[in-house]
């Protein structure tokens, strides 16, 4: 069960969906689902650090090795290739969208 999807990224390739959203529990746990979008199908689900607000924006790095996830009050990299989320980096509480300058 979703509490509601935040944001969804698709890489430059268009083979993968980055679906980002929080799980109802408590606390609420910070999730980003890859989907194979050739197939359709989801693959295990990446944890983000938990936030007590929405996952409100994801975007992939134009290599397609690192998503940066907006969660409210701090923005999540998170390394696609080992599938595990860096340390937040504190922002000012209110994000609600992210992208990457070229």
């Amino acid at each position: 069960m979703m509490l509601g999807i935040g944001a969804i990224a698709i890489t430059a390739d268009g083979r993968t969906a980055y679906v980002g959203y929080l799980k109802p529990e408590n606390p609420p746990d910070g999730i980003v689902v890859p989907i194979d979008l050739t197939t359709l199908r989801a693959k295990p689900p990446i944890r983000v650090p938990s936030y007590p607000y929405s996952i409100t924006d994801v975007v992939i790095a134009p290599d397609g090795c690192t998503a940066y996830v907006a969660a409210y009050s701090a923005v999540i990299p998170i390394d696609l290739q080992t599938r595990t989320a860096a340390r937040p980096i504190p922002m000012p509480a209110g994000i609600e969208a992210i992208t990457l300058a070229p």
